[in-house]
């Protein structure tokens, strides 16, 4: 960043030098051209001058020359006629050049204002180009600054999501290996038994519930992790039907009921009479509802209650899965709907659930968001579009 911004000042540096060198060049030249006005004018002024006095001249001389052709008296009686004439012929020369001289002054004045106004013009033209100059330069460097600035918040967003997904992938990797290696071991044990001539038909079936359990949990880790490239990759397609809202979120209360009861938990519905006509992919909305239902069980200690309640608000509904667990940080709460984040390391899991479940609600064109209190407890609440109910057509 320091290098960017010796550039631009080395660039403004340029630019100001470049700028008061045209200026001065343009003072030497107004100043030269001025110069020469003058002299042209005083040059104009010598030569009317001579003009003048030349004329003048030759005037009395051609007079003088018929002076000796009169006889003496007529001489001795035009003297004081010849001396008013000239004196009259003077006086008006030196009104003339008076005349002259003012009318030059007036026009060398005109020419000094003219070229004042020239200069000044030429110089607020250099400072309005040197102005742009800087503003183009400063918004440069304030877009280069910017553009740098972005580029280290993606570069630790990056880093922090790729040390985040080797965490995660280690994680992955240590579970699924456990759960290859108790489905081998199942698979031994099994083996053993109906090996023999006798075996227990209740244990085998344990062995095989305990592989199927594993094997379940190694199916929905492997989904969970296509499910993230999917949604990051914009291949997910929603197989969109009007459902009744009320009827889903009542299936999904029934299913965890009982492992709500074995955690000596309540879990109740709160939906209203009327049904709530929505638009969704039926299978990925259960999937939402069954993560927030289950987390919430999940968290809440012995003797805790979970509701879920559906609101209507003009076209949209929004769902709040509220549990009265220990509560979220304000600090940690951001972190929740990140790809592998998980705010409670000694839970086994990969951080997705809440990052599929937040991708599958925007999807539907809608939200999703934590409201929770330290001590009292958190609310996942969602939003989701209602579909329109039109009314009987007229005849």
């Amino acid at each position: 960043m320091a290098v960017r911004n010796e550039e631009s000042e080395s660039s403004r540096a340029e630019t100001d030098k470049s700028l008061q060198d045209e200026r001065t060049k343009t003072d030497g030249h107004l100043e030269r051209r001025h110069k020469e006005v003058e002299r042209q004018t005083n040059e104009a002024i010598e030569g009317d001058r001579q003009i003048a006095d030349e004329h003048r001249d030759f005037e009395r001389a051609a007079r003088d020359r018929h002076v000796p052709d009169l006889d003496e008296r007529r001489i001795k009686g035009n003297e004081s006629l010849v001396t008013a004439e000239r004196e009259q012929s003077d006086c008006e020369m030196d009104e003339e050049r008076a005349r002259q001289d003012s009318e030059l002054r007036r026009e060398r004045q005109e020419k000094q204002l003219l070229v004042e106004a020239l200069l000044s013009k030429e110089r607020q033209r250099t400072d309005t180009n040197l102005s742009h100059e800087r503003e183009c330069l400063d918004l440069a460097s304030q877009q280069v600054l910017e553009h740098l600035t972005e580029e280290q918040a993606r570069s630790t967003h990056t880093r922090e999501e790729l040390s985040d997904r080797e965490l995660a992938l280690g994680i992955m990797c240590h579970d699924l290996k456990n759960q290859s290696v108790a489905i081998s071991i199942g698979a031994q044990l099994l083996r053993r038994q109906l090996s023999r001539e006798s075996w227990d038909r209740a244990d085998v079936l344990r062995q095989v519930a305990a592989m199927e359990d594993n094997a379940a949990f190694m199916s929905r880790m492997i989904d969970a992790i296509l499910d993230i490239e999917r949604f990051a990759h914009g291949k997910v397609t929603l197989n969109l039907k009007p459902a009744d809202l009320c009827a889903l979120l009542q299936d999904t209360a029934k299913v965890f009921s009982p492992v709500a009861i074995s955690k000596s938990c309540t879990l109740f519905t709160d939906l209203g009479p009327e049904p709530l006509r929505v638009s969704v992919d039926h299978d990925r909305l259960l999937q939402v509802v069954s993560n927030l239902v289950g987390n919430a069980i999940k968290f809440t200690p012995s003797g805790g209650t979970i509701s879920v309640t559906a609101k209507q608000d003009q076209s949209r509904v929004t769902v709040s899965v509220t549990d009265t667990g220990p509560g979220i940080a304000e600090g940690d709460r951001p972190k929740l709907f990140r790809k592998f984040s998980q705010l409670n390391t000694t839970e086994a899991g990969l951080g997705l659930g809440l990052y599929i479940a937040k991708s599958i609600i925007e999807a539907h064109s809608g939200t999703i968001w934590v409201d929770s209190t330290v001590g009292q407890g958190s609310s996942f609440r969602f939003t989701l579009p209602l579909v329109p109910i039109s009314g009987p057509k007229k005849t």
